[in-house]
């Protein structure tokens, strides 16, 4: 896919409120809970280039097809919506792609997942840092998120790690409770 970006569609909302995940930690070369949910001051409207996507709640879809997608605009060349798919790698198969390297072991941690470069544009600038990971799921004609982009690695051009929005489930369920309990979004 390779969409040229649209004025029209073009959106500028502030943020008003960022719940960020109360386990989050920075260090240097490792993150963890790399999570925010961000409210805005307006509705998000959608077109042909901004679209919903679904969260799993109940994990009732297994994935399709391990192969994931994600799209991104690049911003550098070609001003375009562009696409890359990435196959699905579970946290023992991000072992043995990054190996026994330094990297991974301070990198790589309990909440992520990584996926291989399969096809489409290689999406290694910082620029694709929170960009969704999605699927097709057996059952089901919709996409639903996987896992947000967290890091590619410069060593490993073909893998990037992301953070399993599943293993956060509970923490988005708790954030959305209090905003629908207090009736406030702010």
């Amino acid at each position: 896919m390779n969409m040229k970006e649209e004025e029209e569609d073009e959106q500028y909302l502030n943020i008003v409120k960022i719940h960020q995940h109360q386990n989050y930690v920075d260090w240097n070369a490792r993150a963890e809970n790399e999570m925010v949910i961000l409210i805005v001051d307006d509705e998000i409207k959608f077109t042909k280039t901004v679209v919903p996507i679904c969260i799993d709640w109940d994990r009732k879809f297994p994935l399709a097809d391990p192969v994931g997608m994600i799209t991104s605009w690049d911003i550098d060349e070609c001003h375009c919506q562009v696409m890359a798919r990435y196959e699905y790698l579970d946290i023992e198969d991000c072992s043995q792609a990054f190996g026994d390297s330094e990297e991974y072991q301070t990198y790589v941690t309990s909440e992520k997942v990584c996926g291989r470069y399969v096809n489409g544009y290689h999406f290694m600038h910082g620029s694709d840092v929170g960009a969704g990971y999605f699927f097709m799921k057996n059952g089901s004609t919709k996409h639903y998120l996987q896992g947000i982009v967290s890091k590619g690695r410069p060593t490993h051009q073909d893998f990037l790690i992301f953070t399993n929005v599943e293993l956060n489930l509970r923490w988005i369920s708790d954030i959305l409770v209090t905003i629908y309990n207090t009736g406030s979004w702010y």
